[in-house]
């Protein structure tokens, strides 16, 4: 006799779209709460340079760098760790819409709980997934050898 198969239930392989941890829901992201959250990164440099050269302008910071001694260096590097967690926790905010401000007062959520609380957003939002997929991609890409084509505009 003929059996039809069954299409397999793919609902419960699914990772599930949140997760509570410290007492508060990590969701799954949407494309565009990643974009948001880059374009916070994308201020970093400026507000870093800002920073370690107050009232200063860029052509004067090149200069500096051209000139830079130990002083400076230290100078740059303490403040790099200064100004990075903050951008550190914001980032993390934007991802996981939890205020700034509770990830930095909750006592609930410490250092260790901030931790957990980006291991429960990699997790929720498959990062490790896309990272591998992604690979994958470009190697699919890389492998299909795609040359510019160059032309005059000209029919020959």
């Amino acid at each position: 006799m003929f059996k039809l198969n069954k299409p397999e239930d793919k609902t419960g392989l699914s990772l599930p779209r949140s997760k509570k941890v410290c007492g508060y829901e990590i969701k799954k992201l949407p494309i565009g709460g990643y974009l948001n959250a880059l374009e916070r990164i994308k201020e970093f440099p400026a507000d870093f340079l800002g920073k370690c050269f107050p009232e200063k302008s860029i052509d004067e910071i090149l200069d500096i760098f051209y000139t830079v001694d130990t002083g400076k260096i230290t100078e740059m590097a303490t403040s790099l760790f200064i100004l990075a967690p903050t951008y550190i926790v914001g980032f993390v905010s934007e991802l996981t819409n939890i205020p700034e401000e509770r990830l930095l007062n909750d006592e609930n959520i410490g250092i260790s709980g901030f931790g957990d609380i980006i291991l429960a957003f990699l997790e929720v939002n498959e990062l490790g997934k896309f990272i591998s997929v992604a690979g994958e991609i470009k190697g699919k890409i890389k492998d299909m050898k795609i040359a510019p084509t160059l032309t005059t505009g000209f029919k020959d």
